[in-house]
């Protein structure tokens, strides 16, 4: 297959990291979205990179294990959605990519392998390090090393380097993992429930200071973090989504009641509780619903937890869905949607632009959802079925590395849904064998030939966030004489259009007059509303469409009847007619109405 028969790829320019070997391990952040490479347990050296990184950060500590990410094949699934918190060993030594400068935090200069002048920060060694992530701002760094605290330092560049430790509250509890909710704040997870501290400023007291003083009489002598609200609860294992800042709490002794917490400015909201459905009655009282099997993405702006159920519920139904429980912030979870993906095995879920995309290992393929499109209501839910035919991400070429590759290498191919791949909400595949972070990406030009049904194309193509020159060249081509559509499919395309042009206008009015009213003074900050790429105008349709469908040799029957259907539509959403060249003149054949006139 050529590159237009594939509709999903891989970014051009991913994330590189050292590829797996027992000195280097590597780990991820899913808020960051920044991958720490590890070498030497730290001593040599930990790489921090993301994908809008230009600076990586760079230090040295004396850890030997971090929140790592390897997947376990358990139950013979693959690791779909990077949560299982497992340990592996990955890489060595990390090399500056495409150009990139390493920004090295600390105080102790040192000339390092690559020749450049950097600044290296050694940590104490405290045991081994169970997790770590960085704050939002990258300013304070925290690290798990035992299952009751977090040691925290400040990162902060030509800063002192502050340090301090926090242990739970919880008596007897253990801490699972945490999560960063804001620059200050922060979330310990344990088995007994859920603590939510705010961080001292102690850089800010220090710097205060003045000039000479004494550092241990500006700081508080115990430099506890402020708990801000706790929770008892008995907890399973724990997801967050950092787009929403949720953390879901998986409770009781099978694990299918989800306990959500809701965190803003300071604040914690418990949400309410909801079941996932497990597929049959459980055999057992054992822990039936893994963190494996659950996902949470923000969808259309609403946020849904997605369950991947290998067994349908139904008897008539065979092979693995996908349920979508929509999680508000006011008001009950809800199951809303179910995806069909009528196979069995080892799946894997992204999310990109809006569009579900489930990953099948065994046939090395993919299909997309879009729960915008119209499916199937059985009264409760809505079922949907794959948009498009399977097909395999597009093939990637890893480059020869080194700085001056020989011409007679080639790029060595990427061996696709490798059972080393993890995949993280929302669009990230990680490979730690390999090495890369990449981004998945939909490409919509080849969609255009797989989904022959021109106003389903269109209601899926306007729903993207870059689909204007390919909604373009869709109303091109079905205006072109080899593939001429007939009139009733391009007046429902023109409808399609014009529909989202209208709300587009409407909005932009409704702002017009909020403005002039005086609203943005007295009420809530009034927001222009954003021009997306589905809005197509009609000096878009007269440049890109119209003028040059009117210069081509058709019938002037059909010409006419065109441009007739284009200003229907307009009418029909009461959209002005423009005067402008909206009519084309049609060369002004002297038997065409002039559109000016149409009006």
């Amino acid at each position: 297959m050529g590159e237009e028969d594939y509709y999903l790829e891989l970014c051009e320019r991913p994330v590189h990291f050292e590829k797996a070997n027992p000195v280097n391990c590597v780990f991820f952040d899913e808020a960051n979205k920044q991958v720490f490479a590890v070498r030497s347990g730290g001593a040599t050296g930990v790489v921090v990179k993301g994908p809008d990184d230009r600076n990586p950060i760079s230090f040295r500590c004396c850890s030997s294990a971090l929140f790592r990410m390897w997947p376990q094949r358990r139950d013979g699934h693959l690791s779909w959605n990077g949560l299982g918190k497992t340990t592996a060993q990955v890489g060595e030594g990390l090399r500056v990519e495409r150009g990139l400068k390493e920004k090295i935090l600390g105080r102790e200069e040192k000339r390092l392998p690559d020749g450049e002048n950097k600044k290296a920060c050694r940590m104490e060694d405290k045991g081994e390090v169970k997790c770590i992530k960085f704050s939002l701002e990258n300013k304070i760094l925290a690290v798990q090393r035992t299952s009751k605290t977090v040691d925290f330092s400040n990162f902060t560049p030509d800063s002192p380097q502050l340090e301090y430790t926090q242990e739970c509250k919880t008596k007897n509890a253990n801490i699972l993992g945490f999560c960063w909710t804001s620059s200050t704040e922060i979330v310990f997870i344990t088995d007994q429930g859920i603590e939510f501290y705010q961080l001292p400023d102690l850089l800010g007291k220090l710097l205060r200071s003045l000039s000479g003083a004494n550092v241990e009489s500006v700081l508080p002598e115990k430099r506890n973090l402020k708990l801000l609200k706790s929770q008892n609860i008995n907890v399973n294992w724990y997801m967050y989504c950092p787009e929403s800042a949720v953390i879901l709490l998986s409770t009781t002794v099978l694990g299918n009641v989800l306990q959500p917490f809701y965190f803003r400015a300071g604040t914690m909201s418990k949400l309410p509780k909801f079941e996932i459905e497990l597929p049959a009655a459980p055999k057992s009282t054992k822990l039936s619903l893994s963190e494996r099997d659950i996902a949470m993405a923000t969808i259309y702006g609403q946020l849904y937890v997605l369950f991947l159920r290998h067994h349908s519920r139904t008897s008539n139904s065979t092979g693995a869905e996908v349920v979508l429980y929509h999680l508000p912030r006011e008001g009950a979870c809800k199951k809303m949607h179910i995806l069909k993906l009528n196979r069995t095995g080892k799946f894997a879920l992204n999310v990109v632009d809006n569009l579900v995309v489930v990953h099948h290992q065994d046939t090395e393929t993919s299909v997309i959802f879009d729960i915008r499109l119209r499916g199937e209501f059985d009264g409760t839910v809505t079922l949907h079925h794959p948009v498009l035919p399977a097909r395999s991400i597009q093939p990637y070429q890893i480059p020869v590395a080194g700085p001056a590759p020989v011409t007679s290498q080639s790029p060595i191919p990427c061996k696709l849904y490798s059972s080393s791949w993890i995949v993280f909400q929302p669009d990230i595949i990680i490979s730690a064998s390999q090495g890369y972070l990449w981004n998945l990406q939909v490409k919509l030009q080849p969609i255009v030939n797989l989904l022959p049904d021109k106003g389903r194309l269109m209601d899926f193509l306007l729903q993207r966030r870059e689909c204007k020159t390919v909604v373009l060249s869709v109303c091109s081509q079905m205006l072109t004489e080899s593939d001429r559509a007939a009139l009733p499919v391009i007046a429902t395309v023109f409808d399609k259009l014009n529909q989202e042009y209208k709300k587009y206008l409407d909005a932009e009015q409704s702002y017009t007059l909020a403005l002039e009213a005086g609203q943005s003074r007295s009420g809530p900050f009034l927001r222009r509303p954003a021009r997306t790429q589905a809005v197509v105008d009609q000096s878009d349709m007269y440049t890109h469409v119209l003028s040059a469908f009117a210069e081509k040799e058709m019938p002037q029957k059909f010409v006419i009847a065109v441009l007739m259907e284009y200003i229907r539509s307009l009418n029909q959403f009461q959209i002005t007619v423009q005067s402008l060249h909206t009519c084309l003149r049609l060369g002004d054949p002297p038997h065409v109405t002039p559109c000016s006139q149409v009006e």
